[in-house]
């Protein structure tokens, strides 16, 4: 589906350093030219398409009058509804749509002034828009022969030849000019209205290779130029939709319907031959840019790529992941995940944190090889990670015990398997660095980084490791029967085993900790332990304050009480 895709978030991005973006810079034929579009599409669109071809052949620059007129052009796609008829029969009866699509795949299309190529993206993003709504509803298009259609369908895909044909070109661009940026971000969504409308109208054809190699690559220099900054990234409007095309069309040819093909050559090679077409340093320059600073990059996008960066780490090489710090990168973007939502937020983050887990699995083995170096690993990273997948499998967990009647969580079949997927891909990723470091194939150094940063103090006084193993261990003893808890612990333990870490250090570091802490929650030591001696509890021996109205308040309001075991 669509959503919320919208022809001026390409046509926006940067306009803070682009004052020409503004209609108060436009001149009075550019205003007339809006007005007349308003007035009586269909002449001002002919109009528009017979100046584009009286002039002089060759790229455009910025000061011819079709450029100008171009701004206008996108505003009216922009600002009319797609349920209005009179824009989409303007369209079709001027073949408007085979124009745009014409001047796309046309020789000077990446040399024209890029603003131009821009606007020229935007209606036609409206216009897939429209007709796929249309599609949808399973209502015929509005005013569109059947010639029409199939001439529209059939040059789609001259799109993205064209675009793959000059790669090379369009990457030289997205390196040189934030505007032909927009132009790449354009092809993202034009590139996903294209296979929803192949879907929809479509439904047992699979997508052209051309349209997700061509969609990606040029994703990939979107995001990945070399003069891209930071802050570039973070307010560029992209929404990342090649990864996801990507991915279902590796998915389905390795496919056979529902099967897995037993020969996978034909996906392999497919992104072999995808990846050869990638610079290496662009490629791991995107990936770190969109998984650490784009704000929107996540759900399915972040799904996919975590799974297609898996892939093609595996073909440029696992020393690529000591190129930049990936780890950091992808713990930053599994943190942006709303893990509280609703089942399917549940499910696409446990799926998330399945398909991270790959990748450390992917960087254990490259410490192992001696491909990666520990400063590559940063250990906190590493338990972040691990932790951070658990809230969502306890989430899962919960709703499939709730009780009967209204469910709100979601398909429980669906929930279920996600929730069994995720701890296999933990369990798997356990079993690696526990098999690793008791074979002694795993640096000694990469072992203590990981030690030492699950033993070292955060919120509490001891170690990560040591805060999950006691919350679980807490969840299991009072219920048993909760084989998520069970299984979490057990593997959990072995890989403290594992580790070397000691419990019972940390077990006597807890209880110095406890035995300074005061029980009462709204108490300032309660998170910061009290220089001075605390009182104990006479009932239970065990609750601790720092004064006598701490305790009176933990008595009345704090649950001890009830918790105490002097009360029967």
């Amino acid at each position: 589906m669509l959503g919320n895709l919208n022809s001026s978030v390409f046509r926006n991005f940067g306009s803070q350093h682009q004052e020409s973006y503004s209609t108060r810079n436009w001149n009075s034929n550019q205003h007339a030219y809006l007005q007349a579009l308003r007035e009586g599409p269909t002449a001002a669109l002919d109009r528009f398409r017979t100046l584009f071809f009286r002039r002089e052949t060759g790229p455009l620059s910025g000061n011819e009058e079709i450029v100008k007129l171009s701004y206008p052009l996108c505003k009216y796609y922009e600002e009319f509804p797609v349920e209005n008829d009179e824009l989409w029969r303007a369209s079709a009866d001027t073949e408007f749509i085979v124009f745009i699509i014409d001047v796309i795949t046309g020789p000077d299309f990446l040399d024209h002034h890029p603003q131009f190529s821009s606007n020229m993206c935007g209606p036609l993003m409206e216009l897939f828009k429209t007709w796929l709504i249309d599609v949808q509803s399973r209502r015929e298009p509005r005013i569109m022969s059947s010639d029409l259609h199939g001439t529209i369908w059939g040059s789609i895909e001259s799109i993205w030849t064209s675009m793959w044909d000059r790669r090379s070109s369009l990457a030289q661009r997205c390196d040189s000019d934030a505007a032909w940026r927009r132009v790449a971000i354009a092809f993202d969504l034009i590139a996903r209205a294209t296979e929803d409308l192949r879907r929809a109208a479509h439904p047992g054809v699979r997508s052209s290779p051309d349209v997700v190699r061509a969609v990606y690559y040029s994703w990939i220099w979107s995001h990945g130029a070399p003069s891209l900054t930071e802050a570039d990234i973070a307010i560029q409007p992209s929404f990342h939709d090649a990864p996801t095309l990507l991915y279902d069309y590796y998915i389905s040819l390795s496919l056979d319907g529902d099967v897995p093909k037993p020969d996978l050559s034909e996906s392999h090679t497919f992104m072999q031959e995808l990846q050869d077409a990638l610079d290496p340093k662009t490629f791991v320059r995107a990936a770190l840019n969109v998984l650490a600073y784009s704000s929107k990059f996540g759900d399915t996008s972040l799904i996919s790529f975590l799974r297609i960066l898996s892939l093609q780490m595996h073909i440029i090489g696992l020393h690529c992941y000591a190129a930049a710090p990936l780890l950091s990168a992808i713990d930053t973007a599994l943190a942006r995940q709303n893990t509280i939502g609703s089942g399917n937020d549940v499910l696409q983050s446990m799926t998330a944190y399945g398909a991270a887990f790959e990748h450390i699995r992917n960087m254990i083995s490259g410490l192992v090889l001696g491909d990666i170096s520990v400063a590559a690993f940063p250990g906190d990273r590493f338990w972040n990670i691990l932790v951070g997948g658990l809230p969502s499998a306890y989430s899962a967990d919960s709703w499939l015990r709730h009780e009967q009647g209204f469910c709100q969580c979601g398909d429980h079949a669906i929930l279920t398997e996600g929730l069994a997927e995720f701890l296999d891909s933990l369990s798997g990723l356990t079993d690696t660095l526990i098999s690793d470091v008791e074979g002694e194939r795993l640096p000694q150094s990469a072992i203590d980084e990981v030690r030492d940063a699950g033993v070292s103090p955060r919120t509490q006084a001891n170690g990560i490791w040591y805060d999950v193993l006691l919350s679980l261990r807490r969840t299991a003893r009072h219920n048993p029967t909760w084989t998520t808890y069970t299984t979490l612990l057990d593997l959990w333990g072995k890989l403290g085993k594992a580790l070397g870490i000691d419990e019972a250090s940390q077990r006597d570091i807890e209880a110095a900790h406890r035995a300074r802490q005061c029980w009462w929650p709204s108490c300032p030591a309660h998170l910061r332990p009290s220089e001075k001696p605390l009182l104990v509890c006479k009932g239970c021996k065990e609750a601790r304050y720092c004064s006598a109205a701490c305790q009176r308040s933990d008595w009345k309001q704090g649950g001890h009480r009830a918790e105490c075991r002097r009360v029967k």
